[in-house]
């Protein structure tokens, strides 16, 4: 089974990424107060040895939220029209990815968006899986 590692994780270091707890693939859950974490806890250079040693999965949100350049996760995107559209290119066709400045990448980054693929791997959790 493919294990998360310092590589896919270092674009999220300063973000507030959350790490989560995970029990046979799925998140931990509080049973009384159900669909509620246990333990959510933020990325960070100090813990991400601990957190990867642990075991936890970030919450990520789906590229494919960003498909429609009109569409809600996209409203929520506070940039510029022109990192939208090459988000919403990526979304649509990974073949792009190569062309896109890095500055877009961090936007990716800093908004918690899945732009290499964590979540289908099993790497990470979809953050719209716990609403």
């Amino acid at each position: 089974m493919e294990q998360i590692t310092i590589k896919e994780l270092k674009m999220y270091l300063g973000t507030g990424l959350q790490m989560v707890s995970t029990a046979k693939g799925k998140p931990a859950y509080n049973s009384v107060l159900k669909r509620r974490l246990k333990k959510v806890e933020i990325l960070d250079c100090e813990n991400i040895n601990l957190l990867l040693f642990l075991k936890r999965k970030p919450l990520l949100k789906p590229l494919s939220d960003y498909k429609d350049i009109n569409g809600e996760a996209m409203r929520e995107l506070e940039c510029d029209m022109m990192y939208k559209i090459y988000i919403s290119n990526i979304a649509d066709n990974y073949k792009l990815f190569n062309d896109v400045p890095y500055t877009v990448i961090q936007l990716m980054a800093q908004n918690h968006i899945d732009f290499q693929d964590l979540i289908s791997r099993g790497l990470a959790i979809d953050i719209n899986s716990l609403k």
